[in-house]
């Protein structure tokens, strides 16, 4: 499944998973610089998440640039399941970019099997 065609992942599970990776504030040396460089969206993807804004078109279309660039530095081009949980988003992550107990715990817990 294309991430790019088929992603069928709806805008507020978006906010949720994207606000989950920022509060849950992963020491993940490989994206730090994408982070650092779209915190302001994170930021936003938090506050709609958290019903504090309702974004402004622009603003949406942010989260949206956001969350193609976090799945495309996270996962990939391609999974085989649904992305519903920033969970789903570890199972499926390249290796190396979450904290190896993470990917046990998501793994062992038979997610995504």
């Amino acid at each position: 499944m294309s991430t790019s065609e088929n992603s069928t992942v709806s805008f507020d599970t978006k906010c949720d998973i994207l606000s989950a990776f920022l509060l849950e504030g992963y020491d993940t040396p490989l994206l730090t610089p994408m982070v650092n460089a779209t915190q302001l969206d994170f930021d936003m993807a938090f506050m709609t998440h958290a019903k504090l804004v309702v974004p402004t078109e622009l603003g949406a279309e942010r989260i949206e640039a956001l969350w193609k660039l976090f799945i495309q530095e996270t996962i990939g081009d391609e999974y085989h399941g649904p992305l519903e949980s920033l969970d789903d988003i570890i199972y499926w992550s390249k290796s190396g970019l979450f904290p190896q107990e993470e990917v046990d715990r998501v793994t062992d817990q038979g997610h995504m099997i």
